[in-house]
């Protein structure tokens, strides 16, 4: 099964919180930096795979001397 969450039309967060399924992998491409502290979409991830499940992620790269902890 396929689930895609985009974007505008779900909240990552409250989808990942409130679907019933599970998943063997979760692909989220350049999108966790915009979420700060990202303990809720963590958990969140964890919630939705399987035991054995993988959560596969990219980000982007700051530039050099940019503030952004959360990146």
């Amino acid at each position: 099964m396929i689930f895609r969450i985009d974007s505008g039309s779900f909240s990552m967060k409250s989808r990942l919180a409130t679907t019933p399924e599970t998943f063997d992998l979760a692909v989220c491409a350049d999108t966790l930096c915009y979420f700060g502290v990202l303990d809720e979409v963590l958990q969140g991830f964890a919630r939705v795979l399987r035991p054995s499940g993988l959560l596969a992620f990219t980000v982007e790269k700051s530039p050099e001397g940019e503030a952004a902890p959360h990146r």
